[in-house]
């Protein structure tokens, strides 16, 4: 339609949808080197020139997708890269699909840097930009690094995230309120992460080989953790007893528990909370926090019938909203923590040093 008419000419890229593909053929190889560079040349030109045509409009048309997948990737393209988010970003895009590979030498190592300078008209990274959108629902990032080796979301329409293959120290996820999946996967030194009050989290998946402490700090009822963290240390986990845990962490020293559901008079939690702490005999020390001492008072005939979750344990500490005053109160809480951590030193406080949900 340009050949025709210059009236047309961009006019294509007036659509809310935007896909730019720079397609490999399958015989790349066996394709002279300066003519892969032209090709890439001419798909570079070809996002220059429609952007000035987009950026020529001066509605407010509202972005439904953009899509930029490139097989050539050069250090020298992340200029147009950046105008091109920041761009998506002003037309408050709803969909990015952003692939970035490299056909050269596959020994040169060439990384798009999420920079302050990549979205929002150069004021925010896309950390700022997934922290404070509302628009996102599905979120996956797949071998990206981070500026500040820092990566934080929080947004309230967030349901499904998905990290992997990504370089960044410190991961947390904070008010998330419908976030429902949350897989992470990566062999980087991710050190730390926390997903916190994320009250609607059901399915959760994490392999880091590098982990060293993790906190969950809120998700739903019925949650579903499976966990792969060789080299975890420290674990936090404020949630509730019917939360289903698989936790592979064999270097694991100490964890952090705190549960919302467990009450005086709720006689049925005693096989889920025996289950439950069973997961975590091996390790040094657990701090256990919970509302009421009494939902922790083992009966007689329980504590006969079956053996004790924490075999191991050094350290047992629990932390609890009251404290037993009378004499047979007393009696019975230590009894049930001698039974739950034969072997561990023993204490309690009468208030809790975290915030119980």
């Amino acid at each position: 339609m340009s050949f025709l008419s210059k009236q047309w000419e961009g006019v294509w890229s007036l659509s809310p949808v935007l896909v730019f593909d720079e397609s490999r053929k399958i015989d790349d190889d066996d394709v002279a080197l300066y003519e892969l560079v032209n090709q890439h040349r001419n798909f570079i030109n070809i996002l220059q020139r429609y952007l000035e045509f987009r950026e020529k409009d001066k509605t407010t048309q509202v972005l439904d997708k953009f899509r930029l997948r490139m097989t050539r990737y050069l250090d020298r393209d992340s200029g147009i890269v950046n105008k091109w988010l920041s761009f998506a970003c002003e037309r408050s895009v709803k969909e990015v699909d952003l692939s970035l590979e490299i056909a050269w030498n596959k020994q040169l190592e060439f990384y798009y840097c999420l920079s302050p300078i990549s979205l929002l008209n150069a004021n925010s990274a896309l950390s700022v930009l997934i922290w404070e959108c509302p628009s996102i629902e599905f979120l996956s990032l797949n071998t990206c690094s981070f500026e500040d080796s820092a990566f934080r979301v929080s947004s309230s329409n967030l349901k499904s995230l998905e990290i992997t293959h990504c370089d960044a120290r410190y991961i947390r996820v904070d008010k998330a309120v419908n976030l429902e999946y949350f897989t992470f996967s990566s062999e980087f030194w991710v050190q730390n992460m926390t997903l916190n009050a994320s009250f609607n989290l059901k399915y959760i998946s994490i392999h880091a080989r590098g982990l060293r402490n993790l906190s969950l700090q809120g998700c739903h009822h019925s949650a579903k953790a499976n966990i792969h963290t060789p080299g975890l240390l420290l674990f936090d986990f404020h949630g509730f007893l019917k939360s289903k845990l698989s936790l592979e962490a064999p270097y694991l020293r100490t964890a952090i528990i705190a549960l919302s559901d467990i009450y005086d008079g709720e006689s049925h939690y005693f096989s889920e909370l025996r289950d439950f702490l069973k997961a975590f005999d091996g390790i040094d020390q657990i701090n256990l926090h919970v509302c009421d001492f009494k939902g922790l008072i083992f009966p007689e005939n329980f504590r006969e019938t079956f053996s004790s979750p924490l075999t191991s344990l050094k350290y047992f500490g629990v932390y609890m909203s009251n404290s037993p005053t009378k004499a047979k109160d007393y009696s019975e809480i230590k009894a049930s923590m001698t039974w739950m951590a034969p072997s561990a030193t023993r204490f309690w406080y009468p208030w809790p040093r975290l915030p119980l949900i």
